[in-house]
């Protein structure tokens, strides 16, 4: 029994550190759910990503030092706890998510497995609080102090590991460099001056998640801006409704084309998004490069 007891925070610490470094790569999609669940604007999303998986690794790593109180185990308990309250919260909101994005993109997992997860670590911290006994000594190595400093690493590790960029200019310079003016034939229909270009499948995570940005950005700011999509595809309409309930994106147009002639034109890019202003194509982005603060600068109200 003693050690059952010593190894379960061992079990719930790695699980907590895990879960942080899965989120890591890409980060993207952890900013894109606090943003749009929360109503941050995008910096601010960044930044709270970032400390959300630094606590994630600082409580892991407490949870692994042997100590004489249960002030961790509860921290751990009401943590594990508010992320269930926001796991069911996209069960009943938003039925049709795919990935909670609990472990990242490497391992995923819905809403519900990953309650049943957080259940079971529940469980773990429950039988650790009722059964453990107050008889065994810190280790003295970890001090106070120490321990500060370890969390002190552990929140900033993840703003080293993944900064927070917001320009990414050097990534949006090297996709506009490959800008293929073939994407132009999809504007022919199109009179406005601005106008937002999207190459798609509704089949492809990266290109929900690069919709549901959109959504989030433009509910912010309120663009005057005519969005066109094109979806990779044919005889996909059942497909492409699927897509467009899922995200909440509002397209003013859209048109499928086969994958030949669709990867032609985006020289294999996916997602890939335009802006279009006078016939002429200005900006070139993909999911990580697609940003609100870009757009701020380029797109009128």
């Amino acid at each position: 029994m003693k050690l059952i007891k010593l190894i379960i925070p061992l079990v719930i610490g790695v699980l907590f550190i895990v879960s942080a470094v899965l989120k890591l790569y890409p980060i993207e999609m952890l900013d894109l759910d606090l943003g749009r669940h929360l109503k941050l604007p995008e910096w601010l999303s960044m930044i709270f990503a970032r400390l959300l998986i630094g606590f994630e690794i600082a409580l892991g790593l407490l949870l692994m030092i042997p100590r004489k109180n249960n002030r961790v185990l509860l921290w751990a308990l009401g943590t594990t706890l508010f992320f269930s309250v926001y796991l069911l919260y996209l069960i009943v909101y938003f039925p049709s998510v795919e990935n909670c994005g609990c472990m990242g993109m490497m391992v995923r997992m819905t809403p519900e497995e990953s309650l049943i997860k957080n259940l079971g670590i529940v469980l773990l911290i429950l039988f650790q609080l009722f059964f453990r006994k107050q008889d065994f000594m810190e280790f003295s190595f970890f001090s106070k102090r120490i321990q500060f400093v370890l969390v002190l690493i552990s929140g900033l590790t993840p703003f080293f590991l993944n900064s927070v960029e917001l320009d990414k200019i050097e990534l949006r310079q090297k996709l506009s460099d490959n800008v293929n003016q073939e994407v132009i034939k999809a504007m022919k229909s199109h009179n406005q001056n601005e106008v937002l270009l999207m190459y798609l499948s509704p089949h492809c995570v990266f290109c929900k998640m690069l919709a549901q940005k959109w959504v989030w950005f433009n509910e912010r700011n309120h663009w005057d801006v005519q969005v066109h999509a094109v979806f990779m595809g044919e005889k996909i309409d059942g497909d492409i409704q699927l897509f467009l309930g899922q995200t909440g994106l509002h397209v003013d147009s859209y048109q499928s084309l086969n994958a030949k002639e669709f990867i032609q034109r985006t020289n294999g890019s996916l997602p890939s998004v335009y802006l279009v202003q006078n016939g002429k194509v200005v900006q070139k982005d993909n999911f990580i490069s697609f940003n609100e603060k870009n757009l701020q600068g380029l797109l009128s109200r």
